[in-house]
């Protein structure tokens, strides 16, 4: 049993890992090499830092949806969701089909 749990969490990591490397480097390419491709650490507020306004949001969750297969709510579209590379992997991973 234990190692179906070990599986479980590695599959979950790798995913997790997939879903960084692809919203990072889309955030990377649309905005940060726009700014002149400053550093962007994973919990740096996109809103607070100017890195994306709310068109930049809406533009992020139109990329989620079609690259991840799921809709994105308006309902969702919250700072909690996509306020950083870190929030909007966790919104992605929670959204993702088990």
């Amino acid at each position: 049993m234990s190692q179906a749990i070990t599986n479980t969490s590695e599959v979950d990591a790798d995913k997790e890992a997939e879903v960084r490397a692809t919203v990072r480097e889309f955030v990377l390419e649309n905005y940060i090499a726009a700014s002149g491709g400053a550093e962007l650490s994973d919990s740096a507020s996109l809103l607070d830092e100017q890195i994306m306004d709310s068109t930049g949001v809406m533009e992020l969750s139109l990329f989620i949806g079609e690259t991840f297969g799921f809709r994105v709510r308006g309902a969702d579209l919250t700072p909690e969701n996509f306020d950083s590379i870190d929030a909007v992997v966790q919104y992605v991973v929670s959204h993702l089909p088990k």
